[in-house]
């Protein structure tokens, strides 16, 4: 993860982007029924592949906004890195605990807030209101306000944006790591 960028503003703030594997407890459903009624501009990008991805397709389709849904499938890690570039955060909508995750601090190197079921070790390395948005696990309404609230204003996602990649180059570096474990 490349830790020593500057911060880049994302290509599109209205593009938001979920990463993993397709399978029904990483919670895409859920993210796919939250953005029913959000009410604003927005456009999906959903990196991964798995069981869940035409089921998923199909909600969408049954929706009515496969078009504003862009699955690209599995990602090699540089390709990934450009589409975090262009979105405007992440989200993790995971129905299962996580015990930590990849996808949540590699979008804080790239300067990306990430909105989050407060699952697992979740809590642990997002910090609410100021590197993200965490949410009441399984609530696809708070999903669908945190999506909305990070949709309108830019200037905060931004702000947490900045402070998501200050904390990656603090907390997520191998030196950190071991920093800590020697500590």
């Amino acid at each position: 993860i490349p830790y020593d960028l500057p911060y880049r503003q994302p290509s599109s703030s209205h593009k938001l982007l979920f990463a993993g594997r397709l399978v029904p407890e990483k919670g895409l459903a859920h993210l796919l029924r939250a953005l029913v009624n959000i009410g604003v501009p927005w456009h999906l990008v959903v990196a991964g592949d798995g069981e869940a991805r035409d089921p998923c397709l199909a909600l969408a389709r049954q929706l009515g906004f496969a078009d504003r849904v862009e699955f690209v499938g599995w990602l090699n890690p540089q390709m990934l890195a450009d589409v975090y570039d262009e979105c405007a955060f992440t989200v993790v909508p995971s129905l299962w605990p996580e015990l930590f995750g990849r996808v949540g601090p590699e979008s804080f190197a790239h300067g990306r807030p990430v909105i989050a079921f407060a699952v697992g070790g979740i809590p642990e390395w997002l910090e609410d209101g100021r590197t993200g948005l965490l949410v009441k696990p399984g609530s696809v309404h708070g999903l669908a306000n945190a999506i909305k609230q990070m949709l309108t204003d830019v200037d905060s996602c931004r702000r947490m944006g900045q402070e998501c990649l200050r904390v990656a180059k603090q907390r997520f570096t191998a030196q950190s790591h071991m920093e800590r474990l020697l500590g």
